[in-house]
């Protein structure tokens, strides 16, 4: 539910806004603050589940010789 609510959110912001505008500016808020939550509870399950799997596996196990933090993007 929570893509599909950010989905239209970007996808038909018109639409979006006429579901969203009979909402005080609190529940709007509180509307956001859900999808913050959701988004939250989802990353913690999914690193419950990389944990439980061994965690990440990293197939580089080399530091780099060289490496600029300066270095321009």
């Amino acid at each position: 539910m929570n893509a599909k609510i950010q989905a239209l959110q970007s996808a038909e912001p018109q639409w979006y806004q006429a579901l969203t505008e009979h909402l005080s500016l609190e529940q709007q808020k509180e509307v956001q603050e859900v999808i913050v939550m959701a988004d939250q509870r989802k990353a913690v399950a999914e690193s419950k589940m990389i944990e439980k799997a061994g965690g990440y596996n990293f197939q580089t196990t080399s530091v780099p010789q060289t490496f600029n933090f300066g270095a321009p993007f």
